[in-house]
C-alpha cells in the first residue's frame, strides 16, 4: 500500500510539473466565459465584486482584505502573513497577497508538492517562503497566519481532516480561510442528474456540432466527463469529504455553491462562447439561471464551493 501511494504521488508530481498545457486549459475552461465568474463573485462578495478575468478570486480577495481590516488590530494591518495551500506556482493565489488594499502582506508561505512549481513563482512586494512536500502531511505553525488561501488545490489531498485542523491551528485570532474548491464526486465524476440535464440543454441550446467540439475531438453531449482512470491520481481523490471536514473545523461567513450545470456543459468549450454573439450571451444566461433554480430545489448537485470562513469556537 505504501509503495502504491508513493507511486501515485510521483505520478501527480510529474503531471503538474509538466505544466499540463496550463494556458490552453484556462482558455477553454468554463471560467473563460466571464459571465459565470462575475455572477458568482456578486453572490459571494457583493459590493467587492467586479468584472473581467479572475472576477471571483479578485472579489473574494477584496472581501477578505476588508474583513481583515475590521477584525485585526490596526498595528498589524501593514505586516500580515499569509499561507497558500497546495498552491502550484501561485498563479491563482498570488493576487490574494500582492498589492492588497487596506492591508499589506509582508510574507507568504507556499505549501506544494512540487519544488519545481514553487520555484516558478516570482513574488512582488513580499517575502515568499517555499515549503515543498506532501500536503497530506501538512504541519503549520500555531497562530502564524492572518489569511490562508486554497484555490482548487485542496481537493488533491486525501487527508482533509488534517488540512483543516492545521488551518485552524495556523490562523491568528481574527484570521480567515478563503477556499475555492471542487466538492463534487471523487475523480471529477458528474452526478447522473447533472449529466442528463447538461446533455439535454447542450442539444437543445447548442445544436451545432462545431460549438460542442472540444480540442481533443470529443463532442459535449455524448462526452461529459473523463473516466476516473484518465485523471491525475490525486484529482478530487477525496472530494466528497471536503465540505464535511471543512464544516468540522470552520464556520463559513459567506459561501456560494455552484457549477452543477456550467461545469459539465462548458468545461473545455469556453473558447467557443467568448464573443459578441447575442445568441450565445442569451443562452449562457439561461443556463446559469436554470442552474441556480435547480440547485436551490436540490434537483441537481453543486460541484464547487467558494467560501470565506473562520475557525469554529470549539477549535480555538
Amino acid at each position: 500500500m505504501v509503495d502504491q501511494e508513493h507511486e501515485a504521488l510521483q505520478r501527480t508530481r510529474q503531471v503538474w510539473e509538466s505544466g499540463m498545457h496550463q494556458e490552453t486549459t484556462l482558455r477553454v475552461s468554463w471560467t473563460a466565459i466571464p459571465y459565470f465568474e462575475e455572477q458568482i463573485a456578486r453572490q459571494l462578495a457583493g459590493p467587492y465584486a467586479g468584472t473581467g478575468p479572475q472576477a471571483l478570486a479578485i472579489a473574494s480577495a477584496r472581501y477578505a482584505w476588508a474583513l481583515l481590516q475590521e477584525r485585526l488590530p490596526a498595528p498589524v494591518h501593514e505586516a500580515l502573513t499569509g499561507a497558500a495551500l497546495v498552491c502550484g506556482n501561485m498563479s491563482a493565489e498570488a493576487l490574494f497577497f500582492e498589492h492588497a488594499t487596506g492591508v499589506r502582506f509582508r510574507a507568504v508561505h507556499g505549501y506544494e508538492l512540487s519544488p519545481v512549481l514553487l520555484d516558478q513563482y516570482c513574488p512582488s512586494g513580499l517575502v515568499f517562503h517555499a515549503h515543498p512536500g506532501d500536503g497530506n502531511d501538512l504541519i503549520l505553525d500555531r497562530s502564524a497566519f492572518h489569511l490562508i488561501v486554497g484555490c482548487h488545490g485542496v481537493h488533491h489531498l486525501k487527508n482533509l481532516g488534517n488540512c483543516f485542523y492545521q488551518a485552524t491551528k495556523g490562523l491568528t485570532p481574527g484570521g480567515l480561510l478563503v477556499l475555492h474548491e471542487w466538492i463534487g464526486p471523487n475523480h471529477l465524476q458528474i452526478p447522473w442528474r447533472n449529466r442528463w440535464v447538461a446533455r439535454a440543454l447542450l442539444y437543445l441550446l447548442f445544436p451545432s456540432r462545431a460549438s460542442r467540439t472540444l480540442l481533443q475531438g470529443h463532442r459535449k453531449g455524448r462526452w461529459i466527463m473523463p473516466r476516473p482512470e484518465e485523471v491525475d491520481p490525486s484529482e478530487a481523490c477525496n472530494s466528497q469529504d471536503l465540505w464535511p471536514q471543512y464544516m468540522r473545523f470552520f464556520r463559513p461567513l459567506r459561501s456560494v455553491f455552484y457549477g452543477g450545470l456550467v461545469y459539465p456543459m462548458f468545461e473545455g468549450l469556453g473558447h467557443h462562447y467568448v464573443d459578441t454573439k447575442w445568441t450565445h450571451r442569451a443562452r449562457v444566461r439561461v443556463v446559469y439561471a436554470l442552474e441556480r433554480w435547480l440547485t436551490k430545489w436540490r434537483l441537481i448537485a453543486p460541484l464547487f464551493v467558494s467560501t470565506i470562513g473562520e475557525p469554529c469556537a470549539s477549535n480555538d
